[in-house]
């Protein structure tokens, strides 16, 4: 009979312990302090994602509402609200060259394929250099043949 009790004062006495470790709260296991946050924390700038290529490409287009002036191979402009083609160039900035008949254009794509048209072409009225793979003296040396006061911080062409 002194087992029966010596046993249930265990079982007492474990399930209490149980019971306590249960209601503590669980803290997770790998918790930073916050003066040591993860590399992963810091936000990339929007200019610096998705493929981007500069360009000095001839203006196209006839002014109208039809057929506006617009850098050549930049899309035209979207009527309502329809999305960009995920295949093709999404958004575009520029600056018109000093002469006024070319313009200076970065131009923004999902993947490197909506490119094509700009690097294979052909006519000599065309100069591109892919960004990051040129350095940025290499560039502006290149631009400022063509506009004298080339400002490269705007040219960031905002993701619709």
């Amino acid at each position: 009979m002194w087992h029966n009790r010596a046993a249930l004062s265990l079982f007492a006495g474990i399930s209490t312990l149980f019971a306590q470790n249960a209601a503590a709260p669980a803290s997770p296991p790998y918790q930073l302090p916050p003066s040591r946050k993860a590399i992963a924390d810091h936000r990339v700038e929007m200019r610096n994602t998705h493929e981007r290529i500069i360009a000095v490409v001839p203006m196209i287009g006839a002014g109208t509402l039809q057929d506006p002036r617009r850098p050549q191979f930049a899309p035209p402009p979207r009527s309502g609200r329809v999305a960009p083609s995920p295949n093709g160039i999404t958004a575009y900035s520029y600056q018109l060259t000093d002469d006024g008949k070319r313009a200076i254009v970065e131009f923004v794509a999902l993947n490197r394929t909506a490119f094509r048209a700009i690097m294979a072409d052909n006519s000599g009225n065309v100069k591109f250099f892919e960004k990051g793979k040129v350095s940025r003296s290499q560039l502006l040396t290149e631009l400022q043949k063509h506009k004298k006061d080339v400002n490269l911080d705007h040219l960031g062409a905002r993701i619709p």
